[in-house]
């Protein structure tokens, strides 16, 4: 039983609980056989600098007082980041030890998003760009193993176009 075990172990929650900032979500968003991905400006102070990736963000105070923080997050990060209101989300997985290129570790919960409203602008031009890629291509342009691993569970979730079915 969990309960005895929580007292011995520490548990995902537990090291939850001790930081709470190291919470993040991460969002691929797809639409006709494409997925968006953030191209980061070239900057030392960004520890993503140049690299084409998976964008995301992190889950902030204001978030906790929701029920379900992550999804509260994800549609807060994606109106930031994209100035659209994601409507067809689904949770692809959880990463708990998702390490960041500057050594941080962060419990990152992962989204597909296949449905939203409103046009996509890049409303951090100064920190990223975004830019669309064909799944199909997608997995050989990211440089980070954790955006693989996002692209490859979105290809295995979608209806795939370009896959010839024999």
């Amino acid at each position: 039983n969990t309960n005895h075990n929580r007292t011995y172990l520490s548990s995902d929650m537990e090291e939850r609980e001790k930081l709470p900032q190291k919470e993040s979500v991460v969002f691929l968003l797809y639409k006709d056989n494409q997925v968006l991905l953030e191209k980061r400006t070239n900057k030392i102070s960004d520890a993503y600098s140049g690299m084409l990736i998976v964008p995301g963000g992190k889950i902030e105070q204001k978030d906790y007082s929701q029920p379900d923080y992550f999804l509260t997050a994800l549609i807060r990060e994606v109106e930031e980041e994209l100035s659209v209101k994601p409507l067809r989300i689904t949770h692809l997985f959880d990463n708990p030890h998702n390490l960041t290129p500057r050594g941080n570790v962060y419990y990152s919960r992962v989204y597909l998003v296949t449905e939203w409203e409103g046009e996509i602008k890049s409303q951090e031009p100064e920190k990223a760009t975004a830019v669309w890629v064909n799944i199909d291509e997608a997995t050989s342009m990211v440089p980070l193993q954790f955006s693989k691993e996002i692209i490859a569970a979105a290809r295995q979730l979608l209806p795939h176009s370009t896959q010839e079915s024999t």
